[in-house]
């Protein structure tokens, strides 16, 4: 059953695509933000940590992943990684806080600073993908 609905997805994703492309958009996609096993209210109590690894997000979305890189790779398409901004730079070390703020209004949707956040690192993603292109 849950292969049946990954397929689903993907089928449909892939048919999305073609279609896009056929008519000259540009397609680019994005993997999902991690998804906390917690509530931020929670961290911010001190009742749970607030952070996470790398490697268990890498593992909770492995599906996910998989799927959109096989797409990638089929239709040369670019991938955001928003990782980064929960995880630090060449680590294992994540955390739903920056700055001592919360990056979440609940266990997987991001709050008004946290977007704000991933809107900027998006920019500097797209400006450098441009730049490359133009080389």
């Amino acid at each position: 059953p849950e292969a049946d609905k990954v397929n689903a997805f993907s089928n449909g994703l892939d048919r999305s695509i073609s279609y896009l492309e056929s008519m000259g958009i540009r397609v680019i996609l994005a993997y999902d933000v991690p998804e906390l096993r917690y509530f931020p209210r929670d961290c911010l109590l001190g009742s749970v940590a607030c952070s996470f690894s790398r490697q268990e997000v890498l593992d909770r979305q492995h599906i996910h992943r998989e799927m959109l890189s096989k797409l990638s790779k089929k239709y040369h398409l670019d991938i955001f990684d928003p990782l980064d901004l929960f995880c630090e730079q060449m680590s294992d070390a994540c955390s739903s806080i920056y700055e001592g703020r919360t990056l979440y209004r609940d266990s997987n949707h991001l709050s008004l600073y946290g977007s704000d956040l991933y809107g900027q690192m998006f920019t500097q993603w797209m400006s450098d993908l441009s730049e490359q292109a133009s080389d």
